[in-house]
């Protein structure tokens, strides 16, 4: 099973219908088919309940919007009527509404669809049969196609920690399943023709913040009364940092804070955990949950061998057992996890809009370099120097950027670019390095005419990226992820604010300080350090487990990592723990791919599976566990771990079923026992009701497949 919440759009077409039943047939992961064409053909099917789901419609037009808003359906209404239902509508309602949300459109001259600003919500889209089908996980729709290969690019991204959005804002982990890039929408016309438009660019920052600062607090309000809208409730992540805390502060302000959570280092708390421990205060009567970390909590890298259900790599995917413990302690007490990420992306602006500050505010942008330059122990006249040698029309510094990716001796990263200028760790491949390079369009105009602004956005798409996994991974336990600081009203607002106002070299985060002066503890609002954790100690401990995750590693078979170098990863963090991002990052990567190894029941039965993660090609590697009996003619192909999916193939046909689970399920039917209550004893996280799907599915494919039941 991939994914336990998705949605996906089906176009206005007689043979969509078969897509429809291999979406909706029996399974846990089986969804349900919640909006229909005007025609009456299915059109968006679902799987798990989605944040909220509003229905708008009168005989030309359909409108769906799925997600987090705090808007009703007449709210829906009055927006899609201000401007009528034809070209543009899904981009209106995005621009319209407050949240983080899909927007779908059916009319007679179409189908629209488009996610948010940043791409937390994005959407996906692959060719399946010649139909053209949108989701929100490109796994469900790598599945459809029967095309399940690895983008190599979208991964040597990911592992680089960076690439210019050119690069990865239109693609997914699938080769075969493409992104719609985030401020746009996806339209086909009738005849089956498909465009993308642009439906929102980030503003210009020339707002003075005395007259930004009630816009920027109005905004993030509204996205914070979002996350409980629809009766859902919130639990807030304070961890003492100046956002988090904001967050918690205006949730206990609004009323719709159910708890706080708050995750206490084990060897040093630093600065966030004395910050976290005198909120507590102001935070009361909210409950507030704390969470020992590495006393009560699984150590960081626990878990790595039962890799979580991510949609796409991710951070979170390194940290696999502590993210599931957190997100258990959340769920006692909501449905929604409210999280300050993003944040850091929108109130820093980097130097870089020194330059261009200077030919608006002279004054003003001599001293921000004045104090930069005292900040980094440097001469005045030498950052300077870098300001003006860094003014390059962004296609030169694309082509100098890509150059960088194969050159020998890469020049150091600075904060003066148009984005980050990152080194590449040794164990990725020159092959990787190349695959990038390629994929780099130098005529690719920037986000923003302004290299700050551009920057900026820039790093909000980044961040929304590693973030889907976290939130797709807390999905699993039914748990929604929330993170206000992405909501597009709050990226307009406080994008708004010149950069030389949002952060200065005398105060941290201005622009989020001043909105809410009155909130926030003066301690908080004079803070200008953020606290950074080691999880060197935890490297230590769990090196067997780490270096047996990047054994025969399923990047090398890619030719994205050196096997015979991956191992160097560790040793980059024995010698500089500053390198432990690049050991996460490959460890996401890695971890991704053995858990997406297996297929769902989403791929069409009379289409196996097509070998994947083969490139080059591989000779082909059995992990089954030994003592495990399948009827004769089934071969186990790939298991991850006993307790995870591994695929099963018998005359040529694939499914998804846990190797283990399927001995559960029919031991316990032969004794007469009841095989949910006997999967619980293996997963006791998950209810036993919510067990019965996956009964079902692994009953049906023991029939389907004539497995016999194994001896006792």
């Amino acid at each position: 099973m991939r994914s336990a919440a998705w949605l996906c759009a089906l176009p206005d077409d007689p043979a969509a219908g078969r897509h429809a039943h291999a979406l909706t047939r029996g399974g846990a992961s089986r969804g349900r088919i919640v909006a229909a064409h005007r025609s009456g053909r299915p059109w968006i099917v679902a799987c798990g309940a989605p944040h909220s789901l509003l229905l708008w419609e009168r005989p030309d037009a359909r409108v769906v919007v799925v997600g987090r808003t705090g808007a009703d359906v007449a709210a829906l209404g009055r927006v899609v009527c201000a401007g009528g239902a034809g070209a543009g509508l899904a981009g209106r309602v995005m621009t319209g509404l407050d949240g983080s949300f899909h927007t779908f459109v059916s009319t007679a001259d179409g189908v629209q669809a488009c996610g948010d600003v940043v791409g937390l919500c994005p959407v996906f889209h692959a060719r399946v049969d010649g139909l053209s089908l949108w989701g929100d996980c490109p796994g469900v729709l790598a599945d459809l196609a029967g095309r399940t290969d690895p983008d190599r690019v979208y991964l040597a991204a990911r592992l680089f920690g960076w690439a210019p959005p050119s690069v990865h804002v239109h693609r997914s982990p699938y080769a075969h399943v493409g992104m719609v890039a985030p401020g746009c929408a996806i339209v086909q016309a009738p005849g089956g023709a498909e465009r993308v438009e642009r439906v929102w660019a980030p503003p210009d920052d020339d707002v003075p913040l005395r007259e930004a600062a009630a816009g920027c607090r109005d905004a993030l309000v509204r996205a914070v009364s979002t996350c409980a809208a629809a009766g859902h409730r919130t639990v807030f992540e304070c961890s003492g940092g100046l956002d988090s805390s904001t967050l918690a502060l205006l949730g206990r302000h609004l009323g719709v804070a159910a708890a706080v959570l708050t995750r206490l280092p084990a060897r040093d708390g630093g600065e966030d955990a004395r910050h976290a421990r005198a909120l507590s205060s102001r935070l009361a009567p909210v409950p507030h949950v704390w969470i020992d970390q590495g006393l009560e909590t699984p150590a960081a890298f626990d878990g790595i061998d039962t890799p979580l259900p991510g949609g796409e790599p991710g951070f979170a995917l390194s940290t696999p057992d502590l993210q599931r413990y957190v997100f258990r302690r959340a769920r006692e007490h909501g449905d929604v996890l409210v999280s300050g990420h993003g944040a850091d992306e929108i109130l820093t602006p980097p130097h870089n809009h020194l330059p261009d500050t200077a030919t608006r505010r002279p004054l003003a942008a001599l001293a921000h370099l004045r104090g930069y330059a005292a900040l980094e122990g440097v001469p005045t006249s030498r950052a300077a120097w870098r300001a003006a040698h860094s003014r390059v029309p962004y296609a030169v510094w694309l082509d100098r950027w890509r150059a960088s990716l194969t050159a020998e001796t890469p020049g150091a990263p600075t904060l003066w670019g148009w984005e980050p200028e990152l080194l590449a760790p040794p164990w990725i491949t020159r092959e990787a390095r190349a695959l990038l390079a390629d994929a780099v369009d130098t005529a690719a105009p920037p986000l923003h005419p302004r290299r700050h602004q551009h920057h900026t956005h820039a790093a909000l798409l980044w961040a929304a990226g590693e973030n889907r996994a976290l939130a797709h991974a807390g999905r699993h336990t039914g748990l929604y992820t929330a993170l206000p600081f992405l909501d597009r009203p709050v990226v307009e607002a406080f994008a708004a604010v010149r950069a030389d106002e949002r952060r200065t070299p005398h105060a941290w985060k201005q622009a989020l300080t001043t909105a809410f002066a009155d909130l926030l503890p003066e301690g908080l609002r004079r803070r200008r350090t953020k606290s950074t954790y080691s999880l060197k100690p935890d490297l230590d401990a769990a090196r067997e487990r780490v270096l047996a995750a990047l054994t025969d590693p399923i990047t090398a078979e890619l030719g994205l990592v050196a096997a015979e170098h991956a191992h160097a990863a560790l040793t980059a963090v024995d010698a500089d723990p500053t390198n432990m991002p690049c050991l996460t990052r490959l460890l996401g990567v890695e971890l991704w791919l053995r858990a997406d190894t297996a297929p769902t029941p989403h791929a069409p039965p009379q289409a196996p599976r097509p070998a994947a993660k083969t490139h080059p090609p591989a000779p082909h590697r059995t992990r089954a566990r030994p003592g495990v009996r399948l009827a004769p003619g089934v071969l186990l192909v790939r298991e991850q771990h006993a307790d995870h999916t591994g695929a099963l193939t018998h005359h040529g046909r694939t499914v998804a079923l846990g190797n283990a689970s399927a001995v559960i399920v029919a031991t316990a039917l032969r004794d007469g026992k009841d095989p949910a209550v006997a999967l619980h004893a293996r997963f006791p996280d998950t209810p036993v009701a919510a067990l019965d799907d996956a009964v079902t599915a692994v009953v049906d494919h023991l029939g389907a497949l004539g497995m016999t039941v194994p001896d006792a």
